[in-house]
C-alpha cells in the first residue's frame, strides 16, 4: 500500500501458520500469543569484544495481544520503556485509537481487532519524534541506540501488507564472533524486536530487503520520551 501514514498488516511469511484474510486495506493475520524465538547470542548492554562492539537498549516489544496489533504492541512497548509507570496497554491504546470502548473486554470482535497506524498509536502515548518514508542508515540506528531512543520500523511483504517492529540493538562484527560460528561475515547487524516473531539478529542489509524473507523496510520512526 502506498500511504504516507501506513498501516499495519500481519505477517506473509514461512514458517508459520495458515493465515487469516483480513479487511481491505489489510493483509494476513497473525496469531495472537505468538511464541517468542529465541536468538543464539543477545547483548544486554554496550559491549566491547575483540573484533566487535555493540550497544542494546532495554526495549523489548511485547507479543501482540490480537492478530494485528503490531502496532499497539510496539507503541505499547515503546510507551513503558520510556516510563516504566505508563498506564498504556494494548486494549486501551486501541479504544482510543479506533474510538471503540470495549477493546479490553474482547478485543477480537472486528471493531477492535484492525490494522492501524503506527505514528498515530505513537502519537497517542506520546512518544513519536518523526516518520519518514525509507530506511535509516546504519550510523543513525547506532546513534540514536547510542542515546537510548529506539527507532521502528515498517516490514512491507512482498504478497502485500506489512508489519512493525522496533530496532533494539546494533552489533559490529568481524567473522565468526557471533554463537561460535565460523561463518559469520556480516559485519553490521540488529536485534530486532518483533511482536509476532519475537527476537532475532539480523544483518543490517537483510533488514533493509529480505526480513522473514520477503520483507522490505518501508517507513522509519524515531521515538522520543
Amino acid at each position: 500500500m502506498a500511504r504516507t501514514r501506513t498501516r499495519k498488516t500481519a505477517p506473509r511469511a514461512p514458517a508459520r501458520p495458515p493465515l487469516k484474510k483480513a479487511a481491505a486495506q489489510g493483509g494476513s493475520a497473525a496469531s495472537p500469543a505468538p511464541t517468542t524465538a529465541s536468538t543464539s547470542w543477545q547483548a544486554l548492554a554496550t559491549t566491547s569484544r575483540p573484533g566487535g562492539t555493540s550497544r542494546c537498549t532495554g526495549l523489548a516489544v511485547e507479543p501482540q495481544q490480537q492478530t494485528q496489533w503490531c502496532w499497539a504492541a510496539v507503541s505499547k512497548s515503546v510507551s513503558q520503556f520510556y516510563d516504566s509507570t505508563s498506564g498504556w496497554t494494548q486494549c486501551a491504546i486501541a479504544n482510543a485509537e479506533l474510538s471503540q470502548t470495549g477493546c479490553c473486554i474482547d478485543g477480537s470482535t472486528p471493531a477492535c481487532n484492525q490494522p492501524w497506524y503506527l505514528d498515530r498509536a505513537l502519537t497517542r502515548v506520546g512518544c513519536l519524534q518523526s516518520m519518514s518514508a525509507g530506511t535509516l542508515p546504519f550510523a543513525m540506528v547506532q546513534s540514536l541506540l547510542n542515546y537510548d531512543t529506539p527507532p521502528c520500523a515498517r516490514q512491507g511483504w512482498a504478497g502485500g501488507g506489512g508489519h512493525f517492529v522496533a530496532i533494539v540493538c546494533w552489533f559490529r562484527f568481524q567473522s565468526g564472533l557471533m554463537s561460535g560460528s565460523s561463518a559469520a561475515t556480516a559485519s553490521q547487524r540488529l536485534q530486532i524486536s518483533d511482536p509476532w516473531y519475537g527476537d532475532s539478529i539480523v544483518d543490517y542489509s537483510t533488514f533493509v530487503s529480505g526480513y522473514q524473507g520477503t520483507g522490505t523496510w518501508t517507513h522509519s520512526y524515531l521515538t522520543k520520551p
